[in-house]
């Protein structure tokens, strides 16, 4: 059975992944954290993105932290937002965000690949650390409604 605790990391986990969308520019419908089957899943609906694997030209590419990068970020900014809640450990990698990423860029080299998730990592953290409050504020609310629709979240961020 699911505790409050559990709610809340959820919370906060949808909240990270929710402030990244917003700082990368990208609009959203809602999210939510309503329980299924007896657990609470959380959940950010959006138009889906294509993914693909990363290569190292792709690395050349103009355009890549434009397209790529920020979606790696969101990627990776809700299990950050819930390590940073105090509810997991970030290094275990075992949510299925974490394995997205991961296969993302799979085709690597091992340097890289460390210095590309290294780079990622340091940058997502700064960005929530640098939003703490607002993250906190979309997760009470979320807690409170248990959906929000990117209105709800734009009016708590710029408020």
């Amino acid at each position: 059975m699911e505790t409050l605790k559990d709610k809340e990391a959820t919370a906060y986990h949808e909240a990270g992944h929710v402030m990244a969308f917003i700082l990368s520019g990208i609009r959203f419908r809602e999210v939510t954290i309503k329980p299924k089957k007896g657990s609470y899943s959380g959940a950010v609906k959006y138009k889906t993105h294509i993914r693909h694997e990363l290569a190292n030209i792709d690395f050349l590419y103009p355009g890549f932290f434009y397209k790529w990068f920020r979606w790696d970020i969101i990627l990776v900014a809700g299990s950050m937002a819930e390590a940073i809640y105090g509810n997991s450990d970030f290094e275990s990698g075992g949510h299925p965000d974490i394995v997205l990423l991961f296969r993302t860029f799979s085709n690597l080299s091992k340097d890289m690949g460390k210095k590309y998730l290294d780079f990622l990592i340091a940058y997502t953290n700064e960005a929530l650390i640098n939003n703490w409050t607002k993250i906190e504020a979309i997760a009470k609310a979320l807690l409170e409604k248990e959906t929000l629709c990117y209105d709800d979240v734009t009016n708590i961020v710029y408020k």
